[in-house]
């Protein structure tokens, strides 16, 4: 069960790397029950400590149900997205969650800026590849924040006005290059930067209709036939171009990973369920503010447990289920989860197989 929290006044500490991937990867078990789609993220994203950005063509109120059970977080995150025909997609340690179809693109929007400053002169190569964070305010204008990008690498922001007004919750992310940043505050509007070829300013610029990565691949000439058979089969939208000893292959992102892993970028996090990571124990992580019984039904319909509380011995105790209580784990056993629910509030267990039997402790 999710319910809303009080944002604290600390930075939220995000995972990136190999501490992210291994988040994404764990099986996981929570639910949420008609919270707002971005109240129900903001708190997924503090309690797994993974940076989640809502874009703002998905409605934020819309009430979110979902439940799960022993899923890996990563396919959770991408199950809560199919409910509004939206899906995320990870641009460094950033799980972008915005529709489908604008969605695909951010990959290659992400990989054309980025080629654009390793293009420039290695000192403004560097410093726009230098990761930072980046927060802002509630009721911060999209214009505010892209100009504290701009500020913060000392970029000149050509043709500002572009940028439509709007009104924005307050938000962070995790260490990440210029480019990342700007592609994210910008996708939102159908729109990507574009760095000038020295990289020291940046304009904005629409997202074409058929956005293209175009990299050259060393092909001996007697093998490119096979090769633009090859890739043609594989990546039918892409075009493949010969060029001397080269062939010039235009398409997403995600296919170049395909050509050459090498090209996929070092900061996205690995996704993958590996047998040790399946077998292992189900952690959950809860926060939470409601009677005690109504969160031991919510962890019993996730984790498909039967209760039965000993209700007279209970109310001779003087101890009424019905008192709110709060619990805030992160990532603990079920067995821990259920004690620290019920020891901390007078009450004792038993579970056998999948029967929990509540009674007052020292009974």
């Amino acid at each position: 069960m999710l319910q809303p929290i009080v944002i604290r006044a600390e930075p939220p500490q995000f995972r990136t790397g190999s501490a992210l991937s291994s988040a994404l990867s764990r099986p996981t078990g929570f639910e949420i029950s008609g919270d707002p789609r971005r109240n129900a993220l903001e708190v997924i994203s503090h309690q797994f400590g993974v940076a989640l950005f809502l874009d703002r063509r998905i409605d934020p109120d819309a009430p979110l149900h979902y439940r799960t059970q022993d899923t890996p977080l990563g396919t959770a995150l991408k199950e809560i997205a199919s409910q509004f025909d939206a899906t995320i997609t990870w641009l460094g340690p950033v799980g972008y969650i915005g529709p489908s179809e604008k969605v695909r693109k951010l990959q290659t929007v992400r990989a054309i800026a980025m080629n654009q400053v390793k293009n420039s002169p290695l000192q403004f190569e560097r410093r726009l590849s230098q990761p930072r964070i980046l927060s802002w305010d509630r009721l911060a204008t999209p214009e505010e924040i892209m100009r504290a990008v701009t500020e913060n690498y000392h970029l000149r922001w050509n043709h500002a006005e572009r940028l439509p007004h709007d009104l924005w919750p307050a938000g962070q992310f995790p260490p990440i290059d210029c480019a990342t940043q700007c592609t994210i505050l910008l996708a939102g509007f159908d729109a990507m930067p574009r760095f000038d070829p020295t990289a020291q300013s940046v304009e904005i610029e629409p997202i074409k209709q058929k956005l293209v990565l175009r990299r050259s691949y060393a092909a001996a000439p007697d093998n490119q036939t096979q090769l633009i058979k090859q890739w043609g089969q594989r990546f039918p939208h892409a075009e493949v171009q010969r060029e001397g000893s080269k062939l010039i292959f235009s398409g997403l992102a995600e296919d170049h990973w395909q050509i050459d892993p090498a090209t996929r970028p070092d900061d996205l996090p690995e996704q993958k369920q590996d047998d040790s990571i399946s077998s292992g124990p189900q952690v959950y992580t809860l926060r939470v503010e409601a009677p005690i019984e109504a969160i031991l039904a919510a962890i019993a319909r996730q984790t498909g447990l039967t209760i039965q509380w000993q209700r007279q011995a209970i109310d001779a105790a003087g101890i009424n289920p019905q008192k709110v209580v709060k619990l805030d784990v992160h990532e603990v056993s079920l067995e821990t989860l259920i004690a620290e629910l019920l020891k901390t509030n007078g009450l004792d267990y038993v579970l056998e197989g999948k029967q929990l039997t509540v009674k007052p402790s020292g009974k």
